[in-house]
């Protein structure tokens, strides 16, 4: 949907999209320069579970195209650059880009992305996409890429442990994922993912107000 700063929204066509603005196929013109914003459908943009969908994406058209032959009653394609946005936002536009999800992906290589702490946490975020899509073998690769070329960083290593703990689980072996849940807690006991494992490994371990600490503190305690 393209909600306009003065006159009416509506329903659009969204072509492609990069964090730094989108291709939309609309039913009326909007003139350069018109500032906008840009609300993306969940299933155009996919976002791992319970982050919730994309808020609208503010910016201003670009440019403007008339469209023949539509079928949909598109009349004109608009360019809109997103005004900045916050790195949040602008990481899952980056992640699903990169991870070839929806329906307008491009794939960058991994391997560039690894290469920065900006494309690292991009790397993170398409790991949890694929966790997400129970695509553990993929996600395990993008972990252990952006690890290899920053072997401290905590939230890919508890990533990687993550990812055991689930293929542990799959194959039944649960004192397997009891333990790299539990090395996953010391690096983020905190993480609502990793707790939420960790309560699905070993429900006995939960306390309704123990927190990470408390939960890390009862699985070490089964050894």
């Amino acid at each position: 949907m393209v909600i306009p700063e003065v006159g009416e929204s509506f329903l659009a066509d969204l072509v492609d999209i990069s964090a730094g603005g989108a291709g939309v196929e609309v039913p009326s013109v909007l003139e350069v320069g018109a500032k906008v914003s840009l609300l993306v459908d969940a299933e155009a943009v996919p976002d791992p579970a319970d982050e919730g969908g994309l808020p609208s994406l503010p910016g201003r058209v670009t440019s403007v195209k008339r469209l023949t032959g539509s079928t949909r009653g598109r009349t004109h394609r608009i360019g809109i650059a997103f005004f900045p946005l916050p790195d949040p936002i602008e990481n899952r536009i980056l992640g699903f880009i990169a991870a070839g999800t929806g329906s307008h992906a491009a794939t960058p290589p991994p391997h560039a992305l690894a290469t920065t702490p900006r494309g690292r946490v991009v790397l993170a975020h398409i790991a949890m996409l694929h966790i997400d899509s129970d695509r553990l073998v993929e996600a395990l690769e993008m972990a252990e890429l952006g690890l290899r070329y920053e072997p401290h960083n905590r939230t890919l290593r508890a990533l990687v442990y993550r990812i055991h703990a689930l293929r542990a689980v799959e194959a039944g072996a649960q004192e397997m994922a009891r333990n790299e849940i539990a090395k996953a807690l010391q690096l983020e006991p905190d993480d609502r993912h990793l707790l939420a494992l960790a309560a699905r490994i070993d429900p006995a371990a939960t306390r309704p107000l123990g927190g990470g600490r408390r939960l890390l503190s009862k699985l070490f305690g089964k050894h």
